[in-house]
């Protein structure tokens, strides 16, 4: 009896001292026989708060020694109590211990001891130790499945994000090609229309030139319609090719990610040129103030991503439906520009529905959209705000109210 007591404290002191399950099962197979159990099964339940029909075993001794489990543990019946074939039928011992595991109010398991031993005592305290030990291990094992669970499912929302945010970016360059491809078609049909009209004067000259009658007055006149045709065919393709240029700038900052001396104003009617296509669709009007000489030297990709991302907000959320305007009101974008000693302010105001003052807080947040319905993934204002506030090193605020405006106002540093 003394020996046995002498055992049960040192299982006790390391019941106690140990929170790792394998050490705490190493525990019970040394300890066991000499305290006078002769057998043991411990099982888990899958999920508790669903069904406590099905359980796992995890650990079995007996007279024949430690069991093999595998890791994942033996799937069992819970009325059974251990698995079928595990044991001897009957009970190799005289009394037979049930007890649940808990921790806190979560059922964990249940362990079965089984002991020839009569004492209440030293049969109720072992059962309390085991039972804590285990129970102590079991939490803390589950708590790390859960951090491990944890963090790979914030792992993949996290690769999830960046590849929105990733799709987002190629659709605001999408957007700008979309843009374009309209814009295109107006100096290229009148292009066209000019070279067919060029074509059809020479084809005139041709006949007066071989007619015996011809007039230097009817000759007169089919070179001032020629040189219309050209005059016109000139004048938009060179505006075609000012588009070009416009977006092999733009698409060329948004892929690269160098930093560079801008002038402000210029960089900015690059960017809205390229959107002319789109404001065109709103029938939004544009005006940009004036503002030479201001440069400062930033991501250029960045800020036109950033300006691009907040007018096509602007033009789905303000000017798709505006709500009641007065009597000669036009959709409209002001962007105004003014700097200091160290700093750029850029304004974006539109005169669109506004937005309704308890969303202001939540307009920079990730996923946030009042368009879900219309396939809007709520990352426009979001990119925006993680490019200023983090890749430029500015700040953005945004104020509005309904029915009247919203206005954006960035401000970035001069040098980066």
């Amino acid at each position: 009896k003394e020996q046995r007591l002498l055992v049960l404290r040192r299982s006790s002191e390391s019941f106690l001292t140990t929170f790792n399950q394998e050490q705490i099962l190493d525990v019970l197979s040394r300890d066991l026989p000499a305290i006078g159990f002769k057998e043991c099964y411990l099982s888990l339940f899958d999920n508790a708060q669903k069904s406590l029909a099905k359980a796992h075993l995890i650990y079995a001794w007996d007279k024949t020694g430690l069991r093999d489990i595998p890791a994942e543990g033996i799937e069992f019946s819970t009325v059974d109590l251990v698995p079928e074939g595990l044991r001897e039928v009957p009970w190799q011992s005289k009394i037979i211990i049930i007890s649940a595991l808990y921790s806190q109010r979560e059922r964990l398991g249940f362990m079965l001891l089984g002991t020839d031993v009569e004492g209440t005592f030293l049969n109720g305290f072992l059962r309390s130790q085991i039972s804590n030990a285990i129970q102590a291990a079991t939490f803390i094992r589950i708590q790390q499945m859960r951090e491990t669970e944890l963090s790979e499912t914030n792992s993949k929302l996290r690769e999830t994000q960046k590849y929105l945010v990733e799709t987002e970016k190629h659709a605001a360059l999408g957007n700008l090609v979309n843009g374009l491809s309209h814009e295109f078609n107006t100096p290229l049909g009148v292009a066209l229309t000019g070279a067919s009209l060029a074509l059809s004067t020479l084809e005139h000259m041709e006949e007066l030139i071989n007619s015996p009658a011809v007039k230097k007055s009817q000759l007169h006149s089919s070179l001032l319609n020629q040189k219309e045709a050209v005059t016109l065919i000139q004048t938009n393709i060179a505006r075609t090719i000012t588009l070009v240029d416009s977006f092999k700038r733009i698409s060329a900052d948004q892929i690269s990610e160098k930093l560079q001396s801008i002038e402000l104003v210029p960089y900015i009617t690059d960017v809205v040129r390229c959107l002319h296509g789109e404001m065109k669709k709103k029938n939004v009007g544009i005006h940009i103030s004036p503002h030479a000489g201001v440069s400062l030297c930033t991501y250029p990709g960045a800020l036109s991503q950033v300006i691009t991302n907040v007018i096509l907000n602007s033009l789905s959320h303000g000017f798709e439906s505006p709500g009641e305007k007065p009597p000669g009101w036009n959709p409209e974008l002001t962007l105004s520009v003014s700097d200091t000693a160290d700093s750029v302010v850029l304004i974006l105001l539109d005169n669109g529905a506004g937005i309704e003052r308890e969303l202001l807080p939540k307009v920079f947040e990730p996923f946030f959209t009042t368009r879900r319905s219309k396939g809007r993934a709520g990352l426009g204002l979001h990119i925006v705000y993680n490019l200023v506030n983090h890749l430029m090193k500015g700040t953005i605020l945004c104020e509005s109210e309904k029915g009247q405006f919203t206005r954006f106002t960035l401000t970035l540093p001069k040098q980066l």
